[in-house]
């Protein structure tokens, strides 16, 4: 059984291999899931893997907590840095609930 304890980081496959490794150090990402035909967009030293090795792996079943707290962050926004570097922005399960319910009623 696992249980998924993470932060999800969307990245832009626009992006260049440096903008790429600048935003996974950053993050502290530990791992990347990534699509077969992006591999060479990641630094070499990258933990990854590849969505054809996930699709051939075993199935488990994983452990998804019932409720969470509206400030656990669930996710990391990038923005286009255009002022400097990008800056990492949190976006909680409130942020995301807000969202829901703005698009979903």
């Amino acid at each position: 059984m696992y249980a998924f304890t993470g932060e999800m980081v969307m990245l832009n496959r626009r992006l260049s291999q440096a903008e790429i490794a600048y935003q996974l150090e950053d993050s502290e990402a530990v791992v990347i899931l990534i699509a077969d035909e992006d591999i060479e967009k990641l630094p070499s030293h990258a933990p990854h893997l590849l969505f054809s090795a996930i699709e051939k792996g075993n199935e488990a079943s994983i452990e998804i907590s019932k409720e969470w707290s509206l400030h656990q962050t669930t996710s990391i926004m990038y923005t286009s840095g255009t002022t400097g570097f990008p800056k990492g922005v949190r976006q909680t399960v409130g942020n995301h609930q807000a969202k829901c319910n703005i698009f979903c009623s």
